[in-house]
């Protein structure tokens, strides 16, 4: 394979790969909304309610599966922060989390307001998840150097570290209960990655069998959090 190729592998919770069915999702339709720089974007459960944030410190609200999308400006417009870097939904639609630099910002009422929380001590949130009923949060630091990995019980509105090592941590996911989390990690480009997991809500973190030789970019997870799916930049030789 060349190293260059975006590979994707389905891990249990064992340590062991599947490949990827690849037979669904060959028909793809374009929404309504604008052309943009997109960066970041979350959906409900059912796929009715879709946030997607771009450049210029804008995101859009749809709440009828893309048909029609309203443009609204980030909370942080006029601050020193630039736009979001990710963005996580609750399973409803109600509750979202977006991150950018070291802040948190949290909906509660599908994107209407929002209310931020600056974490001392990280650098840059590369990514957050969310439980099924936003409720529980989880966000990884590492993209200026080696960060933690913090979880909040309360929709972001205060976190606090977990045991993951330091790390250049680049993707999160989480389980729909929020008990079972999966986190990548790069080790300085290009020298290959890691994946952790934990089965507790953070509380404690294991490396999983992942392969280290390649530059993991993003994690995912199934519902019950017993399927992972990974996706890596480079495969090291």
């Amino acid at each position: 394979m060349n190293a260059k190729n975006l590979l994707l592998v389905l891990m249990v919770w064992g340590g062991w790969l599947m490949s990827v069915d690849m037979t669904f999702a060959q028909t793809w339709t374009p929404t309504s909304a604008p052309s943009n720089h997109w960066v970041a974007l979350a959906s409900s459960a059912d796929g009715s309610k879709l946030i997607a944030g771009g450049l210029s410190l804008t995101y859009f609200i749809s709440t009828n599966s893309g048909t029609t999308w309203t443009k609204k400006t980030q909370p942080q417009d006029g601050s020193t922060y630039g736009n979001w870097s990710c963005i996580a939904s609750s399973a409803d639609g109600t509750k979202y989390a977006a991150s950018q630099g070291p802040v948190i910002w949290v909906s509660t009422n599908s994107g209407t307001t929002w209310c931020s929380n600056t974490v001392p001590g990280v650098s840059f949130f590369r990514g957050v998840a969310l439980s099924a009923d936003g409720n529980k949060l989880v966000a990884v630091d590492g993209q200026i150097h080696p960060g933690l990995i913090y979880t909040s019980t309360n929709s972001g509105i205060t976190l606090k570290q977990t045991t993951a090592p330091a790390n250049n941590w680049v993707s999160v996911a989480s389980s729909a209960d929020g008990t079972r989390l999966v986190a990548a990690a790069i080790i300085h480009h290009p020298q290959g990655g890691m994946i952790y997991a934990s089965t507790n809500s953070g509380l404690t973190w294991a490396l999983t069998g992942a392969p280290s030789n390649h530059c993991w970019k993003t994690v995912a997870s199934s519902a019950d959090g017993s399927k992972l799916l990974a996706a890596s930049e480079v495969v090291i030789p």
